[in-house]
């Protein structure tokens, strides 16, 4: 009979063991906000496009309308091959009046986002600091998603800090002349030699952020490893809200996948409460 209660013993000891020692080794891996997240979003005036105005007349004086020369001086270079390469051809003119009218409306599409940039930087964007905080066991392979709601957009760190690019000016207008010899100096150049991209790219242990728009903003990344008790930084995001008074409340849902992570621990939350900080300025003008 005691051996009946040694063996029963024995076996619950070995399921405890293997209990125990199953659990801990299993990773339990975890989307959190790291040191670099900022939350706190100080109201500012927002962007006076008219404050732009005299550049959009510079641009326009710097480009200006074609003007063809006195009727007069027309006449005489129609008669001689001479004056009539000195002029530009009528196509060359609409050329350039096109593309003036194209550069004066996205040199003032320009300004207008560079001015909201500055206040939306100030005033509408949080700074999300992802990281993935490991438990226990290590993981590999681990798929994440975020789930952010689409009453905000989202950017990657490239797309913040990217600055708005000034359209190129147009062309002057070139005489048939100068069109003849441009095109001469072209069929003279020799075609450059490109070498072929060095074999030196350096691996990332986590991919880019990846934004696509389903229902909701989906944040996709991966992450090759992450070893136990391991924080591995994955990146920055931007929320930017539509105004300062729409920033309320965030709650991030989000999925891992790996092959050893349980079904139970792939699902999470990050909850995200912004401190918005009104300005002195608005508050001082709204009491008088």
């Amino acid at each position: 009979m005691n051996y009946v209660w040694t063996g029963l013993a024995g076996l619950v000891a070995g399921l405890l063991v293997w209990f125990v020692t199953s659990r801990f080794k299993t990773p339990h891996p975890k989307v959190r906000l790291g040191s670099r997240t900022a939350v706190t979003v100080v109201e500012s005036d927002s962007p006076d496009y008219k404050l732009v105005e005299p550049e959009i007349e510079v641009a326009k004086n710097n480009v200006p309308p074609y003007r063809p020369p006195p009727p007069t001086k027309i006449l005489n270079q129609t008669f001689s091959l001479f004056g009539a390469l000195s002029m530009p051809s009528e196509d060359e003119i609409n050329r350039y009046q096109r593309e003036r009218e194209e550069y004066i409306k996205d040199f003032e599409e320009y300004l207008k986002y560079r001015e909201f940039s500055k206040y939306a930087k100030e005033s509408l964007i949080l700074t999300l600091d992802i990281e993935i905080e490991n438990k226990r066991n290590n993981v590999k392979g681990l798929s994440v998603d975020l789930h952010i709601p689409d009453s905000v957009r989202v950017l990657t760190e490239e797309q913040y800090y990217a600055e708005p690019e000034e359209p190129e000016e147009p062309k002057p207008i070139r005489t048939q002349q100068e069109m003849l010899a441009s095109n001469f100096d072209l069929a003279m150049r020799l075609p450059r030699l490109t070498m072929p991209a060095g074999l030196n790219d350096t691996f990332n242990n986590v991919s880019p952020f990846e934004i696509s728009e389903e229902h909701s903003w989906k944040v996709h990344f991966y992450v090759a490893s992450i070893s136990h008790h391991h924080t591995e930084p994955c990146g920055q995001l931007y929320v930017l809200f539509p105004s300062f008074e729409d920033i309320d409340k965030l709650k991030v849902p989000y999925e891992l996948h790996a092959d050893n992570i349980p079904s139970k621990r792939r699902k999470g939350k990050i909850k995200i409460k912004p401190v918005k900080v009104k300005s002195e300025s608005r508050d001082a003008a709204k009491s008088h």
